[in-house]
């Protein structure tokens, strides 16, 4: 039992030392090959990601569009507080569209918002003492059935 455990102990041995470890030559065309079908999916789904959240909101459009969009904007990057009367809240919808500026000693971030008062859609940007910040926005507003 002893003597048979030795020859196969010496026989596979041999195997991993004697025998040249065999060896394939995968090229970069190979990889491609197998990995089209994942590079395809991943593809795809990046495609699909970019459309639901890297371009900028749009309104829906229809073949009979039945109402105007307007766009509307603080202006230039300023310092000071702006604030400006869109459109009316009957019959109109307004969202922030856009903000720009930079930030100066202190500042948290930037301020901008949309918002309703008295019967109108109303954009505000900017902030009063933020250490030399300037800040930009945009609003766009849809009109509605």
């Amino acid at each position: 039992m002893k003597s048979l455990f030795k020859r196969i102990l010496f026989g596979l041995a041999a195997l991993v030392f004697i025998l040249p470890p065999a060896t394939a030559k995968v090229t970069l065309e190979d990889v491609y090959k197998a990995d089209e079908a994942q590079r395809a999916q991943d593809l795809a789904e990046f495609e699909q990601y970019k459309r639901d959240y890297s371009y900028p909101l749009e309104p829906n459009e229809s073949s009979t569009p039945s109402g105007q969009v307007v766009e509307f904007s603080t202006g230039g990057e300023t310092t000071s507080v702006i604030t400006k009367t869109l459109k009316p809240t009957n019959g109109w919808v307004c969202s922030l569209s856009k903000v720009s500026g930079y930030y100066g000693r202190g500042l948290k971030g930037t301020d901008a918002h949309v918002y309703q008062s008295g019967g109108y859609w109303r954009l505000k940007s900017g902030r009063a003492s933020c250490g030399g910040c300037a800040v930009s926005a945009k609003a766009v507003c849809w009109e509605v059935d």
